[in-house]
């Protein structure tokens, strides 16, 4: 499974109310977003064929932080590393969903290795 995919999966499983959301505009074609909620928008994209993000923003407040967690899988491996971008000034709410998104990703990583 891809990485894009597992992090897909990861905030489906993650809430009973997620849906994809087709009417966004994205900056590329391939990426996804998810509306979870209705409190928080997730945009999957990939950035190159080991590496994969994940940014989320809140919907309903005025302010627009986001945060965004990098992986990325170690070529040769069956190793992932993260990085998170963004979480300072974010909402404690926006930081905890966050940090259940990149656990909950982790999680599957190995459980498939």
């Amino acid at each position: 499974m891809c990485l894009k995919e597992t992090i897909e999966q990861a905030i489906f499983e993650s809430c009973p109310e997620v849906e994809k959301e087709t009417n966004i505009p994205l900056k590329n074609r391939w990426n996804i977003s998810l509306k979870i909620k209705d409190s928080f928008r997730a945009e999957i994209g990939i950035l190159s064929g080991y590496s994969a993000f994940v940014q989320v923003e809140e919907l309903e407040t005025d302010n627009k932080n986001s945060s965004l967690v990098i992986f990325k899988k170690v070529p040769l491996e069956d190793e992932y590393t993260f990085e998170i971008i963004n979480t300072d000034g974010v909402s404690p709410e926006l930081a905890k969903y966050t940090y259940e998104i990149l656990g909950r990703t982790l999680s599957k990583f190995k459980r498939h290795k």
